[in-house]
């Protein structure tokens, strides 16, 4: 794991995060997981990403829209 961010949007009860890896075969993949907090459901996806670059800038996007809907970066 390279980097790993959560938000949290407290009024809404819900969470979001996004962890920047590499896999197996060295390409990068950015992993979406979000949902309720403290609930057992939620949703995973992975976001295959040609270069670390467009990864970054990927993750850069995802966190002007995460902010823009009341969430705010825990860590």
């Amino acid at each position: 794991m390279i980097a790993s961010y959560r938000w949290e949007n407290t009024h809404k009860k819900r969470y979001y995060c996004l962890i920047l890896a590499q896999d197996l075969f060295g390409d990068w993949v950015i992993t979406k997981v979000w949902g309720g907090i403290n609930k057992a459901s939620g949703r995973i996806v992975h976001l295959p990403c040609p270069s670390y670059e467009i990864a970054h800038s990927t993750i850069e996007k995802i966190a002007r829209t995460r902010e823009k809907r009341g969430y705010i970066l825990c860590r």
